[in-house]
């Protein structure tokens, strides 16, 4: 529920966002997200429960500790590199959305662009089923269906994207992918060390936000080169490599069991 709750802020922003922007100019978009991040922080100071330190080192040494961690454990780099790619090419889709919108029709603005987050949400909503999947079966198994629909996303985009339909069908899928796969690495994570759940959360989530970032340039270079196709090989690229990762980890625990 926490995580459909992350993915749907972000749609809903983007609606939200993108109907401010075509009325008000995109500039009031981040005077009232500073004036929100000010409200959010100043309630949470006062409603969040006082916990006591249990860590008694420096604060230097937590953050060395963050990289014994990715050293040591396999499992949380893939689940880091599977959820930096994902939301690579989430980013890049969506921050080059409104240009697909705009050569459709001129009169495609942001605001249109921002609707299309709350078509999205269906998609994040369908996944919450995700989450009693990976109770039930593998969770690797659950990611590797998910990198599947999200693969799949982008052949919809490539094949169909010069349409709103075409779109509209491919977000859903994008973002049914995406939170699968996001819900499934977190399942995974929480099986790694009980004692670091919070070291763990930081470099996965660092990971996936920085993927984010690199999406979002990466998909405003190849519109600038290619277009709307650049945009879609981007995802197809990305989503592959995802795909990879855990197909090639599923085969190569298939070979040791045979071994054993």
């Amino acid at each position: 529920m926490v995580m459909f709750g992350l993915l749907s802020g972000i749609l809903v922003s983007r609606s939200i966002s993108g109907s401010i922007a075509q009325h008000f100019g995109w500039r009031t978009v981040y005077w009232l997200a500073a004036a929100a991040m000010i409200v959010t922080a100043t309630v949470l100071s006062c409603a969040l429960p006082r916990a006591e330190r249990k860590y008694t080192g420096s604060y230097r040494g937590l953050m060395r500790s963050l990289w014994t961690l990715v050293r040591e454990e396999q499992l949380i780099r893939r689940t880091s590199a599977i959820g930096a790619l994902q939301f690579a090419g989430f980013s890049a889709f969506w921050t080059t959305l409104a240009f697909q919108l705009h050569t459709l029709n001129a009169h495609y603005g942001s605001e249109v662009a921002g609707l299309f987050g709350l078509v999205g949400v269906g998609g994040a909503l369908a996944s919450m089923a995700a989450g009693r999947l990976t109770d039930s079966r593998d969770p690797r198994q659950v990611v590797a269906v998910g990198s599947a629909i999200y693969l799949a996303s982008f052949a919809v985009f490539a094949l169909a994207g010069h349409t709103i339909a075409g779109l509209i069908a491919g977000v859903v899928l994008l973002d049914l992918g995406v939170q699968s796969g996001h819900v499934s690495n977190m399942a995974l994570n929480m099986s790694i060390r009980g004692g670091a759940m919070s070291r763990i959360n930081t470099i996965y989530m660092a990971s996936r936000f920085g993927g984010g970032a690199l999406g979002s340039s990466l998909g405003i270079w190849a519109w600038s080169l290619w277009h709307w196709p650049g945009v879609c090989g981007v995802g197809l690229l990305v989503g592959c490599a995802s795909l990879i990762l855990q197909v090639g980890r599923r085969s190569k625990s298939l070979r040791e069991a045979q071994v054993d």
